[in-house]
């Protein structure tokens, strides 16, 4: 079971890692939008998630190269994972006994 607590730590490590800097990216500009509205007066909501919607694209736009890549490897290694973990990270169920037995042959 170990082995499927690590996969999914890492998948969550990987997920914030890679979301926290698009959540500091949209807090800067909204509170970008925020000042520049303040300053010029405007109190319409839809500029400033104009502005925060082009922040956040531009920073996917940037850095999407290492996103792809990173949850690349993330998925490779997974599934490496996931293979290894019905060979000898969790126990196969005990047999309930409703299986069917095995044809048998008549005799000749």
């Amino acid at each position: 079971m170990n082995g499927l607590l690590d996969l999914v730590r890492d998948g969550l490590m990987v997920a914030v890692t890679l979301g926290l800097p698009l959540l500091g990216v949209g807090l800067v500009a909204g509170m970008l939008a925020g000042w520049l509205a303040q300053l010029t007066g405007i109190s319409d909501p839809g500029v400033g998630a104009a502005l925060r919607a082009a922040a956040i694209v531009g920073a996917l736009w940037a850095s999407g190269g290492l996103i792809a890549e990173r949850v690349t490897e993330l998925a490779d290694d997974a599934w490496g994972r996931i293979g290894a973990l019905g060979r000898d990270g969790i126990p196969r169920p005990p047999s309930s006994g409703l299986e069917q037995p095995e044809p048998r042959l008549a005799p000749r």
